[in-house]
């Protein structure tokens, strides 16, 4: 995201995720005239974050 002004952004002003991300899987269906990517991350809470149900993001179009 652009702004007509600029901003400094120190790495002090950085924090901790408060989730790792434990592994990712990407597969690409390569072909002439599209490619089709898909990737999978599982995510888990940082010890400090309080515990949720599961979900599940999907997007295909």
């Amino acid at each position: 995201m652009r702004t007509d002004t600029e901003h400094t952004i120190f790495l002090k002003d950085y924090a901790p995720s408060p989730y790792r991300i434990v592994a990712v899987d990407l597969d690409f269906d390569v072909s002439d005239k599209v490619t089709i990517t898909r990737a999978q991350l599982t995510i888990e809470p940082g010890d400090d974050t309080p515990r949720v149900r599961r979900w599940c993001l999907t997007e295909t179009g």
